[in-house]
């Protein structure tokens, strides 16, 4: 378990609204900022930040938290490695950070898996250089892969003899299980091989600069072997969550202002042969959100720049699709309607200066989908057509009356077979629509708080009310603990267990601080407590009327009114819950105190 001194010293260095900021595009609005939530297919932005209570919640999904809440969620971490993902965001160090031992259990296996490679690639590396490998090294050569660039990208060959690689690896002190469990060795019927063997090696590398796998090209003329192998998953690899050069893509992209995205890593050296390393690879995977988040990180604007046939550019529309969701900056390679060459190849036919001003002939993704269907790609069906349209009202809405609009309205005619009066009409349409949606969400104050906005009971908004002062102030507190002593709903009762709990070790409310407590306890229902602190801490209705002792006094008395209709011995059962054995004494004494001078 963390330290929770460590937490609260994190967070007060830490900004909420720049952590988040890391991962989703945030804008200021009013006192607070908003965005889109990244935990919920969101269309309007319903995720608000407040940088004044360090919290953030969404008012349609729920989630809410801290900035360590956020980083857990978004990278699907455990909640002690978001503490410390924070703390490198802040620039925060404490040997206090590494010292559960459960995770250290887990950073051991990683390491030697980590070493483990680290201690391969240098082998690979020196079989390159070696008489057997040069088989291996005329193929790089003949790909224009130089010397320089193969010790850059750390290019390697696997010996023929997979068993001698994984025996060197056993004398270096690495386990079976582990090599196994990293995905270097095969367990086969006569011991374990390596699975690369007899191929040239391309290490793939983590955020961090580790090599934590492989993608190894045959290089014989053997039909029935796959062309490439790729390592398999493990704990220290997932291949769609990693984009290849993305280490050196850190570095390169503040400079060039720029990150190309491109399909495999044949691509990247291409680009490195030009003098550029801000291109990073997918690698055979889809575009994910996981990708998103990593280019997020680099402070770039994106280029897509996928290979120019048919599946390619089809593969950029759905990475567009996905960047179109989180609003980041991104551009779309736009690709002459006769080019079917690979990017080496255009490189090695045209070379640099050409194949630089051929990468960065760019366009916005209405431009490429305009060229792209005006070319011949086919629309097959009237769903597709219909959507193809939809795609650009935005953008036509937009514009002006004049020569521009006639042009797209024009083309989108000739390539969906709809009159140019109808997609006028949609555009008319769409603007009409656009205005009441701009309409609708102005005239809700702030934000559309569907959490704020619904009816509570007398009740419960009555301890709602109290529950929040208690959150921000310490008289609130003391008064609860001598005039109301417990709520009737059960999640405002653990709440405030938690806040008294909290108030007397500290001497203060934090409602940040508690949140991590929470997160680090092992409360069954933490999310639900962490949930409900952000909607009180964000709800703009209770902060309308300022803590006073008698505002405490009038929501006592519904408190006490509705205490009564309840039967004596469910509100004993209510009574006791959370509370520990001296206070459960206590409350049983005054009870039964209480009922005997009614007799």
């Amino acid at each position: 378990m963390i330290d929770n001194n460590i937490t609260e010293e994190i967070l007060k260095k830490a900004d909420i609204v720049d952590i988040i900021s890391r991962y989703i595009q945030v804008t200021k609005k009013g006192r607070n900022h908003v965005a889109l939530c990244p935990f919920h297919d969101d269309k309007n932005p319903s995720l608000m930040i407040s940088r004044e209570k360090q919290i953030f919640k969404c008012f349609v999904c729920g989630v809410g938290g801290n900035a360590f809440s956020f980083v857990e969620r978004i990278e699907k971490i455990p909640f002690i490695d978001a503490i410390r993902k924070v703390a490198s965001y802040v620039g925060y160090s404490d040997v206090r950070l590494n010292k559960s031992s459960l995770d250290k259990k887990v950073d051991e296996v990683k390491e030697k898996m980590y070493l483990a490679h680290q201690e391969l690639t240098s082998f690979y590396q020196y079989n390159l250089s070696t008489k057997q490998g040069q088989v291996a090294k005329d193929y790089l050569e003949s790909r224009h892969l130089d010397r320089d660039l193969q010790r850059k990208y750390s290019l390697g060959y696997a010996p023929e003899d997979g068993f001698q690689t994984i025996e060197y690896l056993i004398k270096k002190g690495f386990s079976y299980k582990t090599l196994e469990e990293a995905g270097i060795a095969l367990h086969v019927e006569n011991g374990y091989m390596d699975r690369n063997q007899g191929r040239v090696i391309f290490p793939i590398f983590d955020e961090n600069n580790r090599p934590i796998a492989y993608s190894a090209r045959r290089i014989n003329e053997d039909e029935n072997q796959p062309k490439y192998i790729n390592s398999i998953d493990s704990t220290i690899f997932h291949k769609s969550d990693v984009l290849y050069n993305y280490a050196r893509a850190l570095d390169a992209s503040i400079r060039e202002k720029r990150v190309y995205v491109v399909e495999g890593f044949n691509d990247v050296y291409a680009f490195a042969r030009a003098g550029l390393d801000s291109c990073v690879a997918l690698m055979g995977t889809a575009f994910s959100e996981k990708h998103v988040n990593l280019l997020r990180a680099l402070k770039a604007e994106i280029v897509l720049c996928f290979d120019p046939d048919e599946a390619g550019k089809k593969a950029m529309i759905r990475a567009s699709d996905i960047l179109d969701k989180t609003h980041i900056e991104y551009v779309m390679k736009n690709f002459p309607r006769d080019e079917t060459r690979d990017l080496d190849e255009y490189l090695n036919d045209e070379g640099k200066d050409k194949f630089l001003a051929y990468i960065n002939d760019v366009c916005d993704k209405f431009t490429f989908l305009l060229y792209m269907y005006e070319g011949g790609s086919a629309l097959k069906t009237m769903k597709d057509k219909k959507r193809f349209i939809n795609i650009f009202l935005e953008k036509l809405a937009a514009l002006d009356e004049g020569i521009e609009k006639d042009d797209i309205i024009l083309k989108l005619a000739r390539i969906t077979g709809f009159e140019v009066e109808a997609i006028k009409r949609a555009v008319i349409a769409y603007n009409r629509q656009s205005e009441k949606k701009e309409v609708l969400i102005d005239s809700v104050p702030t934000f559309q708080r569907k959490e704020q906005i619904k009816r509570y009971s007398r009740l419960k908004r009555a301890e709602r009310s109290i529950l929040y002062y208690m959150l921000n102030e310490m008289k609130a507190v003391d008064f609860f603990e001598k005039n109301v002593s417990f709520f009737i709903d059960d999640i405002y009762r653990n709440i405030a267990n938690l806040v008294i709990a909290y108030a007397k070790e500290h001497g203060n409310i934090n409602s940040e601080d508690i949140i991590s407590m929470l997160s680090l306890g092992e409360h069954a229902n933490k999310d639900e407590l962490v949930k409900t602190i952000c909607d009180l801490d964000l709800d703009e209705t209770l902060k309308m009327i300022p803590y006073s002792e008698e505002a405490m006094k009038e929501y006592l008395k519904v408190i006490q009114e509705e205490k009564k209709k309840l039967s004596e011995r469910d509100f004993l059962s209510r009574s006791l819950q959370g509370k520990p054995t001296e206070e459960k004494a206590r409350i049983i004494k005054d009870y039964t105190a209480e009922r005997d001078r009614h007799k």
